[in-house]
C-alpha cells in the first residue's frame, strides 16, 4: 500500500537487556505517476474507392490499449493540402470519406490517443483515387 496511516516501532535494548521502545504513526500518500506513454502507432489497413463517385472507404486496425481515447485522421491532396477529416471514437476502425474529385489522389493519416492526451505517432501514409462508377 503507498496511501493511508502507518505505524512504526522501534525497540532498543543495551547488553544488559533493559529496552525501551517508541512508536511513531505517520500519513503518507503517493503522488500519481503521470501517464507518458503514447498508444502504439496505428496501422492502416487499407484505402480504397467504394464504387461511389467521389468517395472512399479507410479502415484501420484497431489499437489495443485500455486507456485509448480516440482516433484522429488527415488527408492530403496535391491541390487542397492537408485536412482534418475528423475525430473518430475507440471503437471506430472504418470510415467513408465523401465530396471528393474523381481522378485526384488522396493520402491518409490515422492518429489515436489516449486518455491523458499522449498522442501516437502518425500511421504510414494510404492512399487511393476515387472514380466514377
Amino acid at each position: 500500500t503507498t496511501t493511508g496511516t502507518f505505524t512504526a516501532t522501534a525497540t532498543a535494548s543495551d547488553p544488559a537487556g533493559a529496552s525501551a521502545s517508541a512508536s511513531k504513526t505517520i500519513t503518507a500518500s503517493a503522488a500519481a505517476v503521470a501517464d507518458t506513454t503514447p498508444p502504439a502507432k496505428p496501422v492502416i489497413s487499407s484505402v480504397a474507392s467504394t464504387g461511389v463517385s467521389g468517395t472512399l472507404s479507410v479502415t484501420w486496425k484497431a489499437n489495443t490499449e485500455t486507456d485509448l481515447s480516440y482516433y484522429y485522421v488527415v488527408r492530403y491532396d496535391s491541390v487542397t493540402g492537408y485536412t482534418g477529416v475528423g475525430t473518430y471514437s475507440k471503437s471506430t476502425t472504418k470510415l467513408t470519406d465523401s465530396g471528393l474529385v474523381n481522378g485526384r489522389t488522396y493520402y491518409y493519416r490515422v492518429r489515436a490517443y489516449d486518455t491523458t492526451g499522449n498522442a501516437s505517432a502518425w500511421s504510414d501514409y494510404k492512399y487511393a483515387t476515387p472514380f466514377a462508377p
